[in-house]
């Protein structure tokens, strides 16, 4: 049996993460979604090898601060970081204190 490598996406929006599974899903059938950076690390697919999609402005736990973490414990996943996307004027289309 092959083990195939796993698409993780943490995202504390749901209508995010819901979206990327849904784009990413038609085109590679191993993702899982985690609401926050926590239940990410709880898991047990957190030493699965694939790659993370990671949103940088989460509550509690950020994503650069998750991938410390991962770094800490020797977890070594490629990773895309998403940020929330601005308006022309420069306001954030979400509220949450982004880096």
């Amino acid at each position: 049996m092959t083990h195939e490598p796993t698409i993780h996406i943490v995202d504390d929006n749901e209508a995010g993460f819901n979206m990327l599974a849904s784009v990413v899903g038609e085109v590679y059938p191993r993702v899982k979604t985690y609401a926050s950076a926590r239940e990410f690390l709880a898991s047990r697919q957190v030493g699965e090898t694939g790659c993370l999609l990671l949103d940088v402005c989460m509550p509690d736990m950020d994503g650069f601060e998750l991938y410390k973490e991962l770094k800490a414990r020797g977890i070594f996943l490629s990773v895309i970081h998403d940020r929330p996307w601005r308006h022309k004027d420069g306001r954030s289309s979400n509220k949450r204190r982004c880096p």
